[in-house]
């Protein structure tokens, strides 16, 4: 009987060895899967971000744009002397709706100082640059 007990014995620090280095590598597993880089979140551009690079690169379509979310606050504080700005820039070249956005709504919240001060900043814009 001794003889079973000794193999018991050796056969039970087996299994008990093997279960600690079971638990050992998963242990050693989760520390990696804890400790893996975590990647930056992009930030995605938003719709106002967008329409404000491709105005700014002279795509007339999107000054307009530009224009229009300034001038009704979407996406962005309202603020009617950008719109002003974006609005004059595409009319500058060639917007016929800008025109009519400058004429109908927009000139009429301006006073004659901004709208000079307007006029002189969009004669000096440069492409690639924003308001």
């Amino acid at each position: 009987m001794t003889l079973f007990n000794n193999q018991l014995n050796i056969l039970s620090k087996g299994i008990l060895i093997s279960g600690v280095l079971s638990l050992i590598a998963c242990t050693a597993h989760e520390a990696r899967i804890e400790t893996a880089p975590v990647v930056a979140e992009v930030k995605k551009p938003t719709t106002f971000e967008l329409f404000q690079k491709s105005a700014a690169n002279g795509n007339i379509v999107d000054q307009f744009n530009v224009g229009q979310m300034y001038e009704n606050g979407l996406g962005v504080t309202r603020d009617i002397y950008r719109a002003y700005l974006w609005y004059s820039l595409a009319y500058q070249h060639g917007s016929d709706d800008a025109r009519w956005a400058i004429e109908d709504r927009v000139d009429k919240e301006l006073t004659a100082e901004q709208k000079a001060e307007a006029k002189q900043a969009v004669s000096k814009w440069k492409k690639g640059e924003v308001f």
